[in-house]
């Protein structure tokens, strides 16, 4: 079996909140880059989370669009 593709958010290197004053966004950049919606966040203040790794598709949209870099891929 081929391991899946999925993404990880580095906590310590998110910075939602520089995100929210700089950009004036509704939220982080990544999460709504998501086209599939896997990545999500419960408030537009907290950093997005991913709540099962097996519905990631593995399209890297939201590590483009992490202004921090603090989203990688990872295959498990």
């Amino acid at each position: 079996m081929t391991p899946s593709k999925y993404v990880v958010v580095n906590y310590n290197s998110c910075r939602v909140e520089q995100c929210l004053s700089s950009e004036d966004l509704d939220g982080c950049p990544a999460e709504s880059a998501c086209s599939p919606g896997v990545l999500t966040q419960e408030e537009p203040d907290e950093p997005p989370m991913l709540p099962s790794p097996r519905m990631c598709v593995g399209c890297g949209d939201c590590i483009r669009d992490c202004t921090y870099d603090a989203i990688s891929s990872s295959r498990g």
